[in-house]
């Protein structure tokens, strides 16, 4: 698979573990220290992505908010989320709250390539 982006199902031992702790939040949230929970929904009504401040910048793990790389960019290719989106204009909103966080990093659900912030 090496770039390309994952098709594949869940990885259920990254989420459902025994000690692994549900709880419901809602809204933007302060789980910690440097670590934000951002409503992006759009691809579902509850989802959320998340943004951590890191040493190196401001990471965002999107999720499914914005599919892959190529959505991000603005040249979305077959992956794209939006035209799958039951509210697309809600899509639209998520990905630019994305955008305006002005990210150095960015993680996505569709797409085992990272967005990196041009250097310069």
């Amino acid at each position: 698979m090496g770039d390309r982006p994952h098709h594949g199902p869940t990885i259920l031992e990254w989420i459902d573990f025994p000690s692994a702790r549900y709880v419901r939040l809602g809204g933007d949230r302060e789980l910690f220290d440097g670590i934000r929970m951002v409503t992006t929904p759009a691809h579902t009504p509850g989802h959320r992505s998340l943004a951590v401040e890191t040493d190196r910048g401001l990471v965002v793990l999107a999720g499914q908010a914005v599919y892959t790389v190529d959505e991000w960019d603005g040249t979305p290719d077959e992956l794209e989320g939006r035209t799958s989106a039951p509210d697309r204009e809600g899509y639209d909103r998520s990905t630019e709250r994305l955008h305006a966080l002005d990210p150095d990093l960015v993680h996505f659900g569709h797409d085992r390539r990272a967005w990196r912030r041009a250097e310069g």
